[in-house]
């Protein structure tokens, strides 16, 4: 028997919505499969601009339907679930990252530069310890493929531990503690040097530091930055050229960023003042990668006297317009 137009015409919406509903499933599990084979671990400075307590009985107790099976579940098992959100939640902007993203291939960085919302379980810290300043954390994103486990219910997928609050002075101190007493006499005399800018001296007490093994990589970038005062960028670039290794492979931390950062952007002055532009340019241009983050060295790139003997060579003045537009605001700055 013939079906009639009726019949099929019945049928044909309702294939139709069966394969739609087959391919959202298919798309919403493939989506949590793919976030679950590429999450993020690892050790991550955040500025934290907002901080909260949890209330799990409070966000809880909304009838929102994805709480419903904490609703539903013995006291015992509720009460361990609600456990496991009970801390702060804090939003800031990553930093620094050593974090590195899983997956098909790895990726050293994650989430640098980036805004953030985590969860600081019990007896981590507390808002007061934290908020307005800068933390170095253990990151670890949880797998959240609609499951309750802890921070997913909170619009987060991130945990932080080992949380320890920036004290850059302390770190200093600490460091100068582990040398040497021989050493600590010579950084001083340096130091003393550099006070009255005797180059020389300071140089003198800074390479002794260096044959000892015993140069921490602050002291690298001001031996570097003596070296171009004296108008010595020859002895500056093996000094520099380790900070840019750190700078490319994002090898530093809070306490050494400003020597790695400047021993960049110095490593390109040198390299402009021995000639060589377009080497120079290749560094610079490290610094287009993120222009929310390097604006100021974008901008000084574009009148420091350092590179004016390479402003006019074709590597630069292709650079330039590229800076040039960098430095123009727009709605992606983290400012904006």
């Amino acid at each position: 028997m013939k079906k009639s137009l009726a019949q099929t015409a019945i049928r044909r919406p309702l294939a139709h919505i069966f394969l739609l509903s087959v391919t959202l499933a298919l798309s919403t599990s493939q989506n949590a499969w793919a976030l679950c084979t590429t999450l993020i671990k690892g050790p991550v400075a955040i500025e934290v601009k907002e901080c909260n307590a949890t209330t799990p009985e409070t966000t809880f107790a909304s009838r929102d339907s994805q709480y419903n099976f904490i609703r539903d579940l013995p006291p015992a098992n509720r009460k361990q679930i609600l456990n496991s959100y009970r801390g702060i939640l804090v939003e800031g902007t990553v930093t620094q990252s050593q974090a590195i993203r899983t997956g098909i291939s790895e990726e050293k960085g994650a989430l640098m530069n980036e805004p953030i919302i985590a969860l600081i379980p019990q007896g981590g810290t507390t808002c007061d310890a934290v908020s307005g300043k800068t933390i170095e954390v253990q990151l670890k994103q949880i797998c959240c493929d609609g499951g309750g486990n802890s921070p997913c219910l909170l619009d987060t997928s991130y945990i932080l531990t080992q949380v320890k609050v920036t004290d850059l002075k302390a770190a200093g101190k600490a460091k100068a503690e582990k040398r040497t007493p021989e050493s600590q006499a010579l950084y001083a005399k340096a130091k003393q040097a550099i006070g009255v800018r005797d180059w020389k001296a300071a140089t003198g007490f800074f390479e002794q530091l260096r044959s000892k093994g015993e140069l921490d990589v602050n002291q690298q970038f001001q031996l570097a930055a003596i070296y171009r005062e004296m108008d010595k960028c020859p002895k500056a670039l093996p000094l520099l050229e380790g900070l840019q290794h750190r700078f490319e492979a994002k090898d530093y931390w809070t306490d050494t960023e400003k020597a790695v950062k400047g021993g960049s952007f110095l490593y390109a002055r040198c390299l402009a003042m021995m000639g060589k532009a377009s080497e120079s340019v290749l560094v610079l241009q490290g610094f287009l990668v993120e222009k929310s983050r390097f604006r100021k060295e974008i901008g000084d790139s574009l009148h420091h006297k350092d590179f004016g003997g390479i402003r006019t060579s074709k590597s630069y003045l292709r650079y330039k317009v590229s800076a040039e537009k960098a430095m123009v605001p727009s709605a992606d700055d983290p400012e904006n």
